[in-house]
């Protein structure tokens, strides 16, 4: 396997989680991410996100920034031809956080959204304490537990959904430790953690913020524009997985079934935007995002 890909591979593809994080930093969000952050709009300042993906948020960044330098740097390289392609305001750097090609006091502003957990804790903050000048500011955003309640459309299964759910199981139980040997999500910090670990680190004016990002289609402030691009990214991750299943040799058998699965989970996605259209809403979808901000 190509650990440099194995993200984009693995765990998420490059469209399913570049329009998930276009929802979270959406501009209906915006204000409560600046307010947050704190950063001068007007100044010239460097700005560099650890673990950028297909670049979403650096797009935002440079919105919201326009006068920032901002570089995105991810070791996946699939994510990083795709946000060179399609972001040209921002640039793209291939990398790894343990070999980074900075020196030292460079950046104004070093941020990184849910890649804390990941990384290796005294590696990723020795190095954004390095990099970062005197006065600099590191935006460390985590992902708190939330609570999701899925649309009726969504949660029924039937026998045959079920029965092909436990043959999936049964046929890669203990023949796909990918995520297992990559170790995801083996540094994970908790709200009380964080902060204590980062003035620990040398971080001053440590300070814990927190946004509710209002991801349900059915909350009545929320546009038809972004329910139905909400409706949409969750059926582009729901079918990845499935498209994925498809490709695994260990899964020749099943292949018509999966197909099967794919046609049944288009139209349950297809049924949710009608039930939303006729004003049957129903689901809730709440997610908090933890950040430290730091001086």
């Amino acid at each position: 396997m190509n650990r440099l890909n194995f993200w984009s591979n693995q765990v998420q593809g490059i469209q399913t989680l570049y329009s998930s994080r276009k929802l979270r930093f959406s501009k209906e969000n915006a204000n409560a991410y600046q307010t947050i952050f704190n950063i001068d709009q007007k100044l010239p300042l460097r700005i560099l996100e650890i673990g950028c993906g297909p670049g979403a948020l650096c797009q935002v960044l440079k919105d919201w920034y326009p006068n920032a330098n901002v570089i995105g740097l991810d070791r996946d390289h699939n994510f990083i031809e795709f946000a060179k392609e399609n972001i040209p305001e921002v640039e793209f750097l291939e990398g790894d956080i343990y070999k980074l090609p900075f020196e030292g006091n460079s950046f104004d502003v070093i941020l990184s959204n849910t890649v804390v957990e990941h990384i290796e804790t005294n590696t990723f903050f020795k190095t954004q304490y390095h990099l970062l000048k005197s006065g600099g500011v590191c935006l460390c955003l985590s992902q708190a537990q939330g609570v999701i309640h899925q649309a009726p459309a969504l949660l029924s299964f039937n026998e045959d959904e079920n029965t092909f759910w436990q043959q999936i199981e049964v046929l890669t139980n203990g023949q796909d430790d990918s995520i297992q040997t990559f170790q995801l999500g083996k540094y994970k910090l908790n709200e009380q953690e964080l902060p204590q670990i980062m003035e620990k680190f040398g971080f001053q004016d440590v300070s814990m913020s927190y946004v509710t990002t209002h991801l349900t289609p059915d909350n009545p402030q929320v546009s038809d524009r972004l329910a139905h691009a909400m409706i949409e990214s969750d059926r582009l991750g729901d079918l990845e997985i499935l498209n994925r299943l498809f490709k695994n040799p260990l899964l020749k058998e099943l292949q018509k079934d999966i197909e099967q699965m794919i046609a049944k989970t288009n139209q349950k996605y297809d049924k949710r935007w009608v039930l939303y259209q006729k004003g049957q809403n129903s689901g809730i979808r709440r997610f908090l995002l933890p950040t430290s901000l730091e001086e």
